[in-house]
């Protein structure tokens, strides 16, 4: 029984950043949609509209890698590094082959980079997982 409870919620957060990935996306599409019918507008602005929704999603991930589990179990927090990883890479896969030469590395290549620098940032519960978080992105 207790198995099939941590299944559920495994379940639940995969589906958790799978949707806010994809949400994440489609708003930095409409975003540079944006620039396409409005030649006008401002790249840097379109830019910032983009960068305001990943950057905020990225600090979630950051916030709940660095709290998640005990602070001295690296393991766990690792495990949900490697799953939201896994899980943009997904969404990012899936987003190039529906789209094709549409597609837009954009929003994929600021959660990768932010979130990088996010979980090196000099912190002692992130210094702990170091080597973890540079591997995982190798």
């Amino acid at each position: 029984m207790h198995q099939q409870g941590i299944l559920k919620t495994d379940d639940l957060i995969t589906r958790f950043f799978r949707l806010c990935t994809e949400m994440c996306v489609e708003i930095s599409y409409r975003a540079q949609a944006e620039q396409q019918h409005n030649p006008a507008a401002s790249v840097a602005i379109i830019r910032a509209k983009c960068y305001h929704n990943l950057d905020a999603f990225v600090r979630l991930i950051a916030l709940l890698v660095k709290h998640s589990g005990e602070a001295t179990n690296t393991v766990t927090k690792i495990n949900l590094l490697n799953k939201v990883l896994g899980i943009v890479v997904g969404v990012l896969i899936q987003d190039h082959d529906v789209r094709h030469t549409d597609f837009q590395q954009l929003p994929y290549h600021r959660i990768f980079i932010m979130l990088l620098l996010e979980l090196n940032a000099p912190e002692h519960v992130l210094e702990t997982i170091n080597f973890q978080t540079l591997t995982a992105f190798w």
